[in-house]
């Protein structure tokens, strides 16, 4: 049986695959799912204590959370009820009081061993669980196996006593978890990288607004940067001016001086296109008064998000270096904030025996539809899945499809075989999840044809904290952290490439004297005793290669 079937289906997918085969599922409804839904295999794990103790004295406490008040009922392990539904405010006399009242139902109906099965509801249940987790062993029931379990009992009827009752048969089934608890500091990571997550969704949504709010007033005009978000001078002088005539009107010296006054660099090329573009450009669209006043307004929505994003990113390093998670940074096309978001969604690679089992929860693999001698074995992605952890994979997918010379080749050739692009975008997250797995559970670089032109994961979060002007002490803690987390192998290498990002010049007691003093030091942790004033060379230069031929088979 493959490891990633579930013995027990509690989801019954019913959406039909696309001939191209794999395909992603749409979503239903509007707006971006966020939900996490895990498939799940039903335990065992209670089956030694039901024997020890008997059935009739093994107890099960279900817990139906809620925001004010939450509803109790303790069964025994055949479900037959011990103690009546109790509703009990969220407060902690309350919660006291049912700890009280919970053992001593259990003495008078001689119940020796008690398992408390908890619904789980964002975060309502986490208070609960605290003070219950105290007393006896907590197990979560997620709502999807509650609602498959109530509905053939009670159709059309949901109440608080009767998911109690669900709760009780999926504890009985076996679809209560013990979650694993995260090391101190990974729960204060995984918020900030959500939080960072939220506000670039909301960046990117703003992003959209601002660039058609500067094509209606200046029609053609993101078009001669490419990318607006590239290029300081872009927005700068729409916000500025906010027409082609008023463009034209300033000239190159009013171009010229707004752009210095905001410290960005301004090219003679750039002014010219822009005045040439302005001197011919088609008209705005109405109202073009009011569409200045809401672009300026927009801008002023875009830069302190930018500006928080940043923040945010300066905060995920920190727990990154502390982490193998920072050995990821040496894959080309993977930055700091793809393997940080990676890292804190995944948690400690010490929960995973197998690369599959982090594919399980993250959905990645196709839905099966099988009845008699229909069998279609690829179909969409699974519907139950981790969102966020599938998020943060995909991404990686994403960027190692546009950035990475090895993955790009291989996409290639799957192309031509004619593999749909999406199939393309699973199979390397699954590439990916293979990669990393290894890396971070022995602790090592992975020797891999997509590693042929490896990235310094020292010099790269150099480049990072200078580019996030991170100030020099705290950029010397990260880069002690991180080489304490390299292999011995490689810190001859990374002392070398990082000797080329030594400052060409030192003034005495200017900043790259200080830059120079912090990289040496650094130099010296990696590799004492090493020469800088030797030759510099690059990381393993990648060898040159004909066109999509390398590695042309699956790994």
């Amino acid at each position: 049986m493959n490891d990633q079937t579930p013995m027990l289906e509690v989801i019954v997918d019913r959406s039909l695959p696309s001939k191209g085969g794999l395909v992603m599922r749409k979503r239903r409804g509007r707006g971006r799912v966020r939900g996490t839904v895990h498939r799940q295999r039903a335990s065992k794990a209670l089956t030694a204590r039901v024997r020890r103790v008997g059935p009739e004295c093994f107890g099960i406490l279900a817990v139906d959370s809620a925001k004010s008040r939450f509803a109790v009922l303790l069964t025994d392990f055949y479900g037959r009820p011990r103690m009546g539904v109790v509703e009990v405010d969220n407060t902690a006399p309350a919660l006291d009081a049912l700890v009280a009242q919970v053992k001593a139902c259990c003495a008078e109906h001689g119940l020796k061993d008690l398992v408390v099965a908890m619904e789980r509801t964002g975060r309502y249940h986490m208070p609960i669980r605290q003070v219950l987790e105290k007393h006896w062993d907590v197990q979560i029931i997620h709502p999807f196996a509650t609602k498959q379990l109530r509905q053939p009992a009670d159709p059309g009827n949901k109440t608080d006593p009767t998911d109690l009752r669900a709760i009780v048969r999926a504890t009985i089934v076996g679809f209560g978890t013990r979650e694993q608890e995260l090391p101190p500091g990974w729960v204060d990571w995984r918020l900030v990288s959500r939080e960072r997550e939220a506000l670039v969704r909301q960046r990117a949504w703003t992003r959209v607004r601002l660039h058609m709010r500067i094509e209606a007033l200046m029609p053609g005009y993101p078009a001669l940067f490419g990318n607006l978000w590239t290029s300081p001078l872009a927005v700068l002088w729409a916000e500025h001016y906010g027409s082609a005539s008023a463009l034209v009107a300033a000239g190159e010296p009013g171009l010229r001086a707004c752009g210095h006054e905001a410290g960005a660099l301004v090219q003679a090329r750039t002014v010219a296109k822009v005045l040439q573009w302005a001197a011919q450009a088609a008209p705005a669209d109405p109202g073009a008064a009011a569409g200045q006043r809401l672009l300026r307004d927009q801008v002023g929505l875009l830069r302190p998000l930018e500006a928080q994003i940043e923040a945010y990113e300066r905060q995920l390093v920190v727990p990154l270096v502390q982490t193998p998670f920072v050995l990821l940074v040496g894959i080309p096309g993977i930055n700091v904030a793809s393997a940080a978001s990676y890292g804190a969604e995944l948690g400690p690679i010490e929960h995973y025996v197998h690369p599959k089992k982090i594919t399980g929860r993250a959905g990645i693999y196709p839905s099966r539809y099988q009845s008699d001698e229909t069998d279609l074995a690829d179909g969409p992605l699974v519907g139950h899945r981790n969102a966020r952890l599938r998020d943060a994979i995909l991404e990686i997918a994403h960027n190692l499809l546009a950035h990475n010379d090895h993955v790009k080749a291989w996409a290639a050739i799957r192309r031509l075989r004619g593999w749909p692009e999406a199939k393309v975008h699973i199979a390397v997250a699954s590439k990916f999840v293979r990669i990393s797995y290894w890396m971070l559970a022995g602790r090592t670089v992975f020797e891999h044809p997509c590693l042929g032109g490896r990235d310094a994961v020292v010099r790269k979060l150099y480049r990072f904290a200078r580019a996030h002007r991170i100030p020099l002490a705290d950029t010397h803690t990260l880069l002690h952290r991180a080489a304490q987390q390299l292999p011995a192998d490689v810190r001859h290498e990374e002392a070398h490439a990082l000797a080329e990002a030594l400052p060409r010049r030192s003034r005495r007691g200017g900043e790259p004297q200080r830059i120079g003093t912090l990289l040496r030091d650094i130099i010296a942790q990696l590799a004492p005793g090493i020469h800088l004033e030797t030759q510099r060379r690059p990381v393993r230069p990648c060898p040159p290669t004909e066109g999509p031929s390398l590695n042309a088979q699956d790994c």
